[in-house]
C-alpha cells in the first residue's frame, strides 16, 4: 500500500507541476526525451537485476517451460478478455469511450493501427543486455567476490532502489504529459465506473489462462490458479503458495511472474499497435500501476497512464485475496 501512494503521489505531483506551469503559458518539451531515458535505463536495470539472480537462472531448466505456458496463456487470456471487455464497454481502440452519435466511418479511421516504431526494438535490446549483464558481469563478478563484497543481495539492494528511484521519476514525467492532455479528465469521468471492469477482465483472462495451462501441463487445478492468481507479482504470490507446501507450484509461479513481466514489456508496443491501448495496460498485471505503467504511457499515450494504475491496483488488491482463496479449492 506504501507503494500506491508513493507512486500516485509522484503521478500528482507531475500533474499539478505541468498544470502550473501550462497556466503560465511555458510550453514543455523535455519529458519526453527524459522519459526515453530513464525508461530504457530502468529496464536496462530490471535486466540486470534479473540475470543475476541465481534462484532465476537455476529454476530455468526444469520448471522454465512450465512458466513460460503460464506466461503465454495468462498474457493471451488477457488480452482476449480486455478486447472483450472493451468492446462491450463501449471504447475505441485507443481507450475512447464511443458516443453514439460519433460518426463509424471517423472512428475506424481514428483506430487504425499505429506504426511499428523504434520503441520496441530498444527495449528488447534493453532488456536482453540487462539480462546478459546481470549473468556473465554481475553474478559471475559477485561470486567471485570482486565487486558487491561477494554479497549479490547489496546489488539486489542498490538495483531496487535505482528503480524505484526512476519510477518516481518517470511518473513525474508522465503526471507533467497528462497535464497536456485536454479530455483526459472528460474521457475518465465519462468511464466513470466502467473502468472497473477492465481489472476484472485481466483477472478472469489470467484465470483462464492458468486453468488451461494446468490441463496441459497436468498440475493440479488449485495451484494452476493460484500461480495464475500472482498477476506479476513475484515477491508475494511464490511465498504465499510455499507457504501452503506447494513448493514446485511456488516455484513455477516465481518463475511465470517474472516472465510475464519481462514479456509485457518487450511486447506491450506491440500490442497496442495491433490490438489496442487498453489491453496494452492490461499486460503488466500487478506491475501495471508501477514498473510498466511507463512502457504503457510510451507505448500509447498519456492518457492510459490512469487505466493502467487502476488495473495495477486493483490486481495487487486481488493477489493476496485470491491466492490463497484458490489453494483451498
Amino acid at each position: 500500500m506504501n507503494d500506491v501512494i508513493i507512486y500516485l503521489g509522484a503521478a500528482s505531483a507531475g500533474l499539478l507541476l505541468g498544470s502550473i506551469l501550462k497556466k503560465q503559458n511555458i510550453v514543455i518539451k523535455w519529458t519526453a526525451p527524459l522519459q526515453s531515458i530513464c525508461l530504457y535505463i530502468l529496464i536496462l536495470v530490471m535486466g540486470m537485476r534479473m540475470g543475476s539472480n541465481r534462484e532465476v537462472i537455476d529454476n530455468l531448466g526444469c520448471i522454465g517451460f512450465s512458466a513460460l505456458v503460464f506466461t503465454l496463456f495468462a498474457q493471451t487470456g488477457t488480452i482476449a478478455c480486455m478486447f472483450a471487455a472493451r468492446r462491450l464497454m463501449g471504447f475505441d481502440r485507443k481507450g475512447r469511450l464511443i458516443q453514439p452519435s460519433e460518426d463509424k466511418e471517423k472512428t475506424d479511421k481514428n483506430n487504425a493501427p499505429g506504426r511499428f516504431n523504434k520503441t520496441t526494438v530498444i527495449v528488447v535490446l534493453a532488456v536482453f543486455a540487462g539480462i546478459l549483464l546481470g549473468y556473465f558481469a554481475i553474478l559471475k563478478y559477485t561470486e567471485a567476490g570482486i565487486i558487491f563484497k561477494g554479497d549479490i543481495d547489496n546489488f539486489s539492494k542498490l538495483a531496487a532502489a535505482v528503480i524505484r528511484a526512476g519510477l518516481i521519476a518517470l511518473l513525474i514525467f508522465v503526471g507533467m504529459d497528462l497535464s497536456k492532455e485536454e479530455n483526459v479528465l472528460a474521457n475518465i469521468k465519462s468511464a466513470g465506473l466502467r473502468i472497473l471492469v477492465f481489472p476484472a477482465a485481466a483477472a478472469i483472462g489470467s484465470l483462464l489462462g492458468a486453468f488451461i495451462s494446468g490441463l496441459i501441463l497436468r498440475i493440479n487445478l488449485n495451484e494452476a490458479l493460484a500461480i495464475g492468481s500472482g498477476f506479476g507479482w513475484y515477491t508475494l504470490a511464490p511465498g504465499m503458495i510455499m507457504d501452503a507446501g506447494c513448493v514446485r507450484a511456488s516455484a513455477i509461479a516465481f518463475l511465470h511472474n517474472v516472465s510475464r513481466e519481462l514479456a509485457a514489456i518487450v511486447f506491450m508496443p506491440i500490442i497496442a499497435v495491433k490490438v489496442g491501448y487498453i489491453e496494452c495496460c492490461a499486460m503488466g498485471g500487478a506491475a501495471s500501476m508501477d514498473v510498466t505503467l511507463p512502457v504503457a504511457v510510451k507505448a500509447t499515450d498519456a492518457s492510459m497512464a490512469i487505466y493502467s494504475f487502476v488495473i495495477g491496483v486493483v490486481l495487487t488488491i486481488f493477489v493476496p485475496i485470491l491466492v490463497p482463496l484458490m489453494l483451498a479449492l
